[in-house]
């Protein structure tokens, strides 16, 4: 986080993907909590991904794990939102800032009336309880339009760019920088 500052990236959020098995690990938030405090982590910075099934398993212990990481300023995204199933009363007692939307539902637009529908209900529900929403798996110039008329406020997939090692993403944003100075 603190090279991020330094190459010219502040602000910049690192999301971390926690596996089923960490978020049960019982001494997960104990464990968070030393490496944020050993490293010295700005946590505005830091977000916490993880699925619907880690979250559901056991929602008493979900909501007390992120809502003390949520005191720390930790945000949690729910990730693959839409393939699981999770209660919309469970989701709007959780400290989420976040879904994306599961890949397998973008890749059928212009295939699918259903995933246009399912897509669009997604986005209505996490705006109306203030959370953000993110489309994953997006490849195409029209996956990407019908997004934005549906106020989908963030994108990720192919059509921007692959995952890549960070010394290829510090390039990347450098470009994306001097691409956006030479455009104003």
């Amino acid at each position: 986080l603190q090279e991020s500052n330094e190459l010219g990236f502040p602000g910049l959020v690192f999301a971390v993907n926690l596996s089923f098995r960490q978020f049960h690990d019982r001494k997960m938030t104990e464990t968070i909590f030393r490496i944020i405090f050993n490293a010295n982590v700005d946590t505005s910075l830091l977000e916490l991904e993880l699925t619907e099934s880690a979250m559901m398993h056991d929602p008493e212990y979900a909501q007390r794990c992120l809502r003390e990481l949520n005191q720390l300023g930790i945000s949690f995204a729910l990730d693959d939102f839409g393939t699981g199933f999770s209660s919309l009363s469970n989701l709007q007692h959780l400290p989420i800032s976040l879904v994306k939307i599961d890949k397998s539902f973008v890749q059928e637009l212009g295939q699918s009336a259903d995933a246009e529908h399912i897509i669009r209900a997604i986005i209505s529900l996490a705006h109306s309880l203030q959370i953000s929403v993110v489309a994953e798996g997006v490849e195409t110039e029209g996956q990407l339009e019908f997004l934005r008329q549906q106020h989908c406020d963030e994108i990720q997939g192919y059509y921007y760019a692959r995952p890549m090692p960070w010394n290829d993403l510090v390039q990347f944003m450098n470009r994306q920088n001097q691409s956006a100075c030479l455009q104003k």
